[in-house]
């Protein structure tokens, strides 16, 4: 049977996993949001670029190519981000079951 003890700690445990666990869905939408927000920005200003230098003759490419590296960096560095919240998901998820099971190997022993 588990302790008094134990169940307040577990309880305590699974609290501060879940607050761990909110916040770092918090910082995943908010990401998003500014990505999203960013990337919609860049677009509209790449259109009002094509539209007011559509009749002009300088280097286009050179411009586009520019523009398309700067996404892709953001890309990459998104990708970086979202595979940083999830190793971020998955320690939590590893330290919260080790302390459960510290705390039931600490309670059969002291049955």
């Amino acid at each position: 049977m588990i302790s008094e003890e134990i169940k307040k700690k577990r309880s305590k445990l699974e609290e501060q996993y879940n607050q761990d666990k909110k916040e770092i869905d918090r910082k995943e939408k908010q990401m998003t949001e500014e990505i999203e927000l960013f990337k919609k920005e860049s677009n509209q200003l790449l259109e009002k670029v094509r539209y007011l230098t559509k009749d002009d003759l300088w280097d286009k490419r050179s411009y586009y190519r520019k523009m398309e590296e700067s996404q892709a960096a953001i890309q990459t560095e998104s990708r970086k981000f979202y595979q940083s919240i999830e190793e971020k998901r998955t320690e939590n998820k590893k330290k919260y079951m080790r302390e459960i099971q510290k705390l039931e190997e600490a309670d059969a022993t002291s049955e």
